[in-house]
């Protein structure tokens, strides 16, 4: 039986590498009993989770317009009756208009915009004094509040919204395999979009990626507020998941690889591609979602159409067939095919671009900031099966 791997307990001391090594070769498709949830296909195999990802006309991401990641089925129905309930049941759809040139300049700004929302994360957790704890006082902060000054959220609205983030995501010490608290904190996440997107379309143009996503710019196309707000849980979730993961979890890696610190202080153009490493090797999140379209076959199993199928990314990840010294840290690994930001999703461009470019500004921002930085006490796990994520990491920052 493979239903450890939807059991949070699992994961308490880190990702357990040598049972997914074992089960990897021994059965790379199992089914896995969700127990009071609907259960899934775990993938093992990379190039069985690749196919997954890449045949969107046999597995998709979304379920009734809704992904499914780690979201309730009763929230599902709360979230599309919630936000179709406005005056006369139709989503707003008036593109905002921004021309080929604004376009451009908000594009072309991002780094710009990253990077003095990260310098201010910084600079307040350095102004904190030696002792910190990385997770809460650096990543999620830095995280969270550059996608907010991103999308232009007002500021009062930011520390409110921080918090619900942080419900969302399990990042509050509440036991995040508890579905109560996380789905209401993603609807509130919702509401909140909803009504930030109908507003704006009424607004001048900021700048912003909200300018971007509302004059449909992006590979996601034209947005009503309905669509805005799924893509606003969905970048928020990257925010605390993804991208405060791969900053926590990336700096304890160096903290693990000595050498690989200092290699990568002294050379900070490898950061890009030590980013890649870092997603890899403590991807942050360790199952990705999809439902089956179609009856199919894979490894041997029968999968019928309306099955969830998990891609297990933490043993994609390290399939020693793909990965050379799948277990070893390697900052120069190159060339990188981890799983870690997906491919094929509707959000995957726009994700990954955003992902990418706050890990490599926020480690070269880290750097500059401090000359010296060690762990200072006990890394703590998240306990979820969903989310590869530290939720304390105490260092000593000079």
């Amino acid at each position: 039986m493979a239903d450890w791997i939807a059991d949070p307990d699992s994961y308490v001391n880190g990702p357990p590498h040598s049972r997914f090594d074992d089960a990897r070769r021994l059965e790379p498709v199992q089914w896995v009993d969700g127990g009071d949830e609907p259960g899934f296909w775990a993938i093992l195999r990379y190039p069985d989770a690749l196919r997954v990802a890449e045949a969107t006309n046999y597995f998709s991401p979304i379920d009734n317009g809704i992904a499914i990641d780690d979201m309730a089925p009763l929230y599902l129905g709360d979230l599309r009756q919630l936000l179709l309930a406005t005056d006369d049941d139709t989503p707003t759809a008036a593109p905002v208009d921004l021309d080929a040139w604004a376009l451009d300049d908000v594009m072309n700004g991002l780094e710009d915009r990253v990077r003095a929302a990260t310098r201010a994360v910084l600079d307040q957790a350095r102004e904190s004094g030696s002792h910190l704890d990385f997770v809460h006082q650096v990543a999620l902060p830095a995280a969270v509040n550059t996608l907010t000054d991103l999308l232009g959220v007002p500021a009062d609205d930011r520390s409110h919204l921080y918090g619900v983030a942080l419900r969302n995501s399990g990042n509050d010490e509440v036991d995040p395999a508890e579905r109560a608290p996380r789905g209401a904190a993603r609807l509130e996440l919702a509401a909140y979009a909803a009504n930030f997107s109908a507003d704006r379309r009424t607004a001048r143009p900021q700048g912003d990626l909200t300018d971007v996503l509302l004059a449909g710019a992006t590979d996601l196309g034209a947005l009503d507020d309905i669509d805005f707000a799924g893509v606003f849980v969905q970048l928020v979730m990257m925010s605390t998941d993804t991208i405060a993961g791969l900053m926590s979890s990336g700096m304890m890696a160096l903290f693990e690889h000595p050498g690989s610190y200092l290699d990568l202080r002294g050379n900070r153009g490898e950061i890009p591609v030590a980013v890649e490493e870092m997603l890899r090797w403590a991807n942050p999140v360790n199952v990705m979602s999809r439902v089956a379209l179609v009856d199919t076959r894979m490894g041997g199993k029968e999968m019928k159409a309306g099955d969830r199928v998990g891609i297990v990314c933490t043993a994609a990840n390290r399939d020693a067939d793909i990965f050379e010294l799948p277990h070893a840290f390697d900052i120069a690994r190159d060339p990188n095919p981890h799983l870690s930001l997906g491919v094929g999703d509707i959000q995957f461009d726009l994700g990954a671009t955003l992902t990418r470019l706050q890990g490599r500004v926020f480690f070269e921002e880290v750097f500059k900031r401090w000359r010296h930085l060690e762990q200072a006490g006990l890394a703590l796990w998240q306990r979820s099966s969903l989310n590869n994520s530290l939720r304390q990491l105490p260092i000593e920052a000079r």
